[in-house]
């Protein structure tokens, strides 16, 4: 019976950490993207042919960023349809709420590089940014139960360690 409530335990914790990690790997990306925080429209936007939401079509990019850009938002798709799961309402299928964050938040980020020296902006961005948020959410729907039950192992082990 001890050796179940330390499980039980570990799974609360490990579920009550979900939301903290989303949060966390959302300010991640915001800080990383938004580097060196040097926010000037005069060096920055004004220098831009017309605004971001109006610009026509994909920019020409290499495969090696389109790479990144999906493997950057992975975690966040992960972290979002973890602590989305534990008993909330559906109001959208959860792979509209992925879809809908990831794309948001990518926009947000793309918008904001607008004002940031040396950063660009491009819809392909917010398309491989979405297309990796949704990744992650697979990756957390075939093997993020097996992910989170090792974490939690790992933590009974931790805390049996602590407690002797």
């Amino acid at each position: 019976m001890g050796t179940k409530r330390v499980e039980e335990r570990a799974s609360e914790a490990m579920n009550s950490l979900a939301g903290p990690i989303a949060i966390g790997v959302l300010c991640f990306i915001v800080s990383a993207t938004l580097f060196p925080f040097d926010f000037s429209i005069r060096l920055t936007a004004s220098l831009r042919n017309g605004f971001f939401l109006f610009w026509p079509h994909l920019v020409a990019k290499n495969w090696v960023g389109w790479l990144l850009n999906l493997l950057f938002f992975m975690p966040f798709g992960f972290a979002v349809l973890w602590w989305g799961q534990p008993g909330n309402r559906r109001l959208l299928s959860h792979w509209a709420r992925v879809t809908l964050a990831g794309c948001a938040l990518s926009t947000l980020v793309e918008y904001l590089q607008l004002f940031v020296p040396g950063r660009s902006s491009s819809w392909d961005d917010v398309l491989m940014n979405t297309l990796g948020t949704i990744a992650g959410s697979l990756i957390y729907q075939r093997w993020g139960q097996g992910l989170v039950r090792f974490a939690e192992s790992a933590m009974v082990d931790l805390r049996a360690i602590f407690e002797r």
